[in-house]
């Protein structure tokens, strides 16, 4: 199976690690986006930038590339990549399938000629789209009723190892910008009245300078470090005994048996256990719609000794790959090029001027 995946970004984050984790069993992977992070990613994908031109030359140029690459599928992430993507794959007669990450996926193209592209290639292409929860598919359903919708939840590659959890530090790896600020704010404030714990940072963006501008005024600079950017944070969660954070990040800790403490780009929300596992994977781990445990039950948690409830290792979906290239494979087979070809062209019509 070859793969094309199209996409806005790729900076570093969820999407990415899960279009690697995804796509592993893919013969060969190219990946197209406009804004891409120095020397990312390194494996298993190429990256080729293109400029940000009219949609249709856009498109035509993608369709190019995509032929070139000989691809089987085209793999379409947000945001503008779903509608010049879903063009491009059309134009080459290449099946395409659709991952909606978030709630914010499914917001419409900001134009009204965009959305009628985008709403008539989803009427005659008819792609099928991934969801990675419940909450995700609930909204996909309620916006295209007629759309085939497949859920395939974030998951992880199965880990192997787990070393003993001493209970005095924390992993959190997250994008230090605007979005998150907030919850990292609130894991500052939790940290200034655990004076056992460390915290290590992993990540960067817009907000790092104002995140060590607070670890300082604080007075926190001695427990708490800001690491930058790491191409795989899973590698150094096993030296920590808690992961902190929210979507696949939380996930990579918690498949090598580390306890888990949900962080939204908004607050704390509060630790993992068993018995609200469901619940918090119908957002994605995103903490949507969960209230928040009070800080002072995040401090008896993070003092106690693990327990039964903590252990979660079994619960982390490791299938996501073989899930994904199952519903690639079918979607490669039932596939009509000249059909795909035509709504291309259809949608094309359509386009302003």
């Amino acid at each position: 199976m070859r793969v094309v995946t199209i996409t806005d970004n790729h900076l570093g984050g969820g999407l990415e690690t899960r279009i690697q984790v995804c796509l592993r069993r893919a013969a060969a992977h190219l990946i197209l986006a406009e804004r891409t992070a120095p020397g990312s990613p390194a494996d298993p994908a190429e990256i080729a930038s293109f400029r940000p031109i009219g949609l249709a030359l856009k498109a035509k140029v993608l369709a190019e590339r995509i032929i070139a690459a000989d691809a089987d599928i085209v793999d379409l992430h947000p945001f503008h990549a779903l509608v010049t993507g879903l063009l491009a794959a059309c134009l080459a007669g290449r099946p395409a399938m659709l991952t909606l990450h978030g709630p914010t996926s499914l917001r419409p193209p900001a134009a009204e000629w965009q959305r009628a592209v985008f709403e008539r290639l989803m009427s005659e292409a008819r792609p099928c789209l991934i969801v990675v929860s419940e909450e995700v598919r609930a909204a996909a359903e309620a916006l295209f009723p007629a759309a085939r919708i497949a859920l395939v939840a974030n998951g992880v590659l199965p880990s192997g190892r787990a070393l003993p959890d001493n209970g005095r530090r924390i992993a959190m790896a997250t994008r230090l910008d605007v979005d998150k600020q907030a919850g990292i704010w609130e894991v500052l404030r939790l940290m200034r009245r655990a004076p056992w714990v460390r915290l290590d940072l992993f990540g960067d963006g817009s907000a790092r300078s104002d995140v060590e501008r607070e670890i300082r005024r604080l007075g926190l600079s001695a427990r708490v470090r800001v690491w930058g950017h790491v191409d795989q944070p899973a590698a150094v969660f096993p030296r920590r005994a808690v992961v902190a954070g929210c979507g696949r990040a939380l996930l990579e800790g918690l498949v090598q048996g580390r306890r888990g403490l949900v962080v939204s780009g908004t607050r704390l929300v509060g630790p993992v256990r068993r018995d609200g596992w469901r619940h918090l994977a119908k957002s994605n781990f995103s903490g949507r719609g969960v209230a928040a445990t009070q800080q002072a039950e995040v401090l008896a948690w993070l003092r106690a000794r693990p327990s039964s409830r903590d252990r979660v290792v079994d619960l982390v979906p490791t299938d996501m790959a073989a899930r994904y290239a199952r519903l690639a494979m079918a979607e490669i087979g039932a596939a009509d090029p000249e059909h795909l070809r035509q709504a291309g062209a259809a949608a094309l019509a359509v386009l302003p001027g």
